[in-house]
């Protein structure tokens, strides 16, 4: 009866301890076995027994039974058998407690490499140690399940949590990959192209084993210009390509979308359709990576149209001390919008009275300003600063959304900037490692889809992973202005025949912003080949041209399957993201 009482009273221990660590769990298992005995065999009262159990703990894990054996000595002979068991099975625990202690990192690793070779599909980081720290955190909160190899390319700490949660391996598993295993690779920052170099390897791998139906989905981290403007395909894998500066300024415009500051500013037409009736103002202080990253993404989702021919949707000025370089750099990339007039440069160091002199003049006309310089404390500084100067003008109803770019955390500057309303503040490398982003990547399946239905009407047999890197993010961007395209037409009083046909016009603004903002230029109909007209080829990829970067009312000019066919496409988008896929 007593063992079977000590066994009730361990499951629950177990119960009440999950979670716990394995010495804490010890040390109530023998308290309570020392509790056990002491009121069982030397029959002392209940808070005399507790006290010395407590004590006695001590002695259990340090091996130091003697008051054990001396209780079950004095124990009469039909409760020895059962009191040496209870000894025994609370010894058990003393020397697993013990164990973990000394050998906790081997036993760990033993268990995860169990769990990860028996897994059908498998989790693979590469990457920083404290990338790796963040994503794995995030990834665990949303899928306790998850099977994780880690790949370090620095040092790891010996006591680092991530042998706990990861089965550590050295660089050379890519090349030992399981030929019946599905994989999510996520390679995260580096400061050279290595990341390249594995992406081709896995490319390579992956080929070499189709015909055991391998599934590597890939998301890799890159140079910001090289994702944004050079073109790659691995057609072996499902891939995406990521930089630190995207990733950041992404999940900021998916909380603070333009369209929303827009409505909030009264700057669409409220009768008939909704076109914009204010363009969308952005001051840039600082030309950082991430801030050239943050211009050219807001550029653009805010391809709304406007009733004027000749009247931009988008305006912006960028103020930097260092300009020269980082200007030519920048433009050089972006020949379409280096010859438009909707970004003004203007070189100033920061409060000097010609930097001052242009925030005063435009200050009530700026819808947001960007703060990115280099260093995270000046960013803060200006932020401040431009408060002030608001208040002294006396602007309240047309202050603008301020948006501070932290690059290395800044302890406390969160608190110190939450009493402005108006500040909004991005810390980098807290939006970077996000599960949803990384991992699940659920947008993609709406991207699929776009493509899809986009071969269906053209007759093309394009499969995904053979698209390339900069038609996967057109995709991917259509998909993700499904939102704003529903709010347009939730705005909108005309008929719905009207409003249907302004959607798709808006829908061909915005892929022509898409493709200015990662460096594509008209094409002249007339230098298309017979080849080009025969087939009917609308662009040439590789110098990034193409004849359908011209206004929505020329494209009927253009050679065609039949009349209509290119502006067909942007309709049956529109209905696609309404939700209704059927035409009326």
């Amino acid at each position: 009866m007593l063992l079977i009482i000590y066994l009730v009273l361990l499951a629950l221990v177990f119960l009440i301890s999950r979670g716990w660590k394995a010495k804490h769990r010890t040390v109530l298992i023998l308290g309570l076995t020392e509790l056990l005995i002491r009121m069982t065999v030397m029959k002392d009262p209940v808070i005399v027994s507790v006290g010395r159990s407590l004590y006695s703990t001590v002695q259990g894990i340090t091996f130091d039974d003697s008051s054990w054996v001396a209780a079950a000595g004095r124990a009469d002979e039909l409760l020895e058998t059962q009191l040496w068991l209870i000894i025994f099975f609370a010894g058990a625990f003393t020397l697993q407690s013990v164990l973990l202690a000394f050998f906790y990192r081997t036993f760990a690793q033993a268990r995860l490499a169990l769990r990860v070779k028996n897994a059908k599909n498998q989790l693979l980081i590469v990457g920083r140690v404290d990338d790796a720290k963040r994503l794995v955190k995030d990834t665990l909160k949303n899928n306790r399940r998850a099977r994780i190899i880690y790949i370090p390319t620095d040092t790891i700490p010996e006591d680092s949590e991530l042998y706990k949660t990861c089965r550590i391996e050295k660089e050379d598993y890519l090349n030992h990959l399981r030929r019946r295993a599905n994989y999510t690779v996520i390679l995260l920052p580096e400061d050279d192209y290595r990341n390249l170099e594995r992406v081709n390897l896995l490319n390579e791998w992956a080929g070499k084993n189709n015909k055991n139906k391998v599934k590597i989905k890939v998301s890799v981290f890159m140079e910001n210009n090289l994702r944004r403007f050079r073109d790659f395909k691995a057609n072996n894998l499902d891939t995406c390509v990521f930089s630190r500066e995207e990733v950041a300024v992404r999940s900021f415009l998916d909380e603070c979308q333009p369209i929303d500051t827009l409505i909030r500013t009264n700057s669409f037409e409220k009768n008939g359709l909704p076109y914009l009736t204010d363009p969308f103002k952005l001051c840039v202080i600082g030309f950082s990576s991430i801030a050239q990253e943050f211009l050219l993404l807001t550029y653009e989702n805010t391809a709304f149209l406007t009733k004027e021919d000749g009247v931009k949707p988008f305006g912006a000025l960028v103020i930097d001390d260092k300009l020269e370089t980082r200007k030519e750099a920048f433009l050089t990339e972006i020949p379409h919008l280096a010859q438009s007039n909707e970004i003004a440069f203007l070189k100033a160091e920061y409060h000097s009275d010609k930097y001052f002199a242009a925030i005063k003049k435009y200050a009530a006309e700026w819808d947001q300003i960007l703060v990115s310089t280099d260093d995270t404390k000046a960013n803060i500084d200006i932020a401040m600063k431009l408060c002030r100067v608001y208040d002294a003008l006396g602007i309240f109803d047309s202050r603008p959304q301020i948006v501070v770019i932290l690059n290395d955390g800044c302890a406390g500057a969160k608190h110190l900037l939450d009493k402005y309303e108006n500040i909004t503040v991005v810390d980098v490398n807290s939006r970077l490692m996000s599960y949803q982003t990384l991992i699940d990547r659920s947008v993609d399946l709406s991207a699929q889809d776009a493509n899809a239905n986009y071969n269906q009407l053209s007759n093309r047999g394009t499969g995904w992973s053979s698209l390339g890197t900069f038609l996967e993010a057109s995709n991917r961007a259509l998909a993700l202005d499904a939102p704003v395209k529903k709010k347009l037409f939730a705005m909108s009083s005309a008929p719905q025949s009207d409003t249907m046909e302004f959607l798709a016009k808006y829908e061909h603004s915005r892929w022509m912003a898409f493709s200015f903002a990662h460096g594509w230029v008209p094409m002249p109909v007339s230098e298309l080949t017979p080849e080009d007209l025969a087939e009917f080829n609308t662009k040439h990829a590789d110098q990034k041209r193409h004849t359908c970067l011209i206004p929505w009312d020329e494209l009927d000019k253009l050679p065609q399957k039949s009349p209509g066919k290119v502006k067909s496409y942007d309709r049956d988008t529109v209905w696609r993201a309404l939700g209704n896929p059927k035409k009326v």
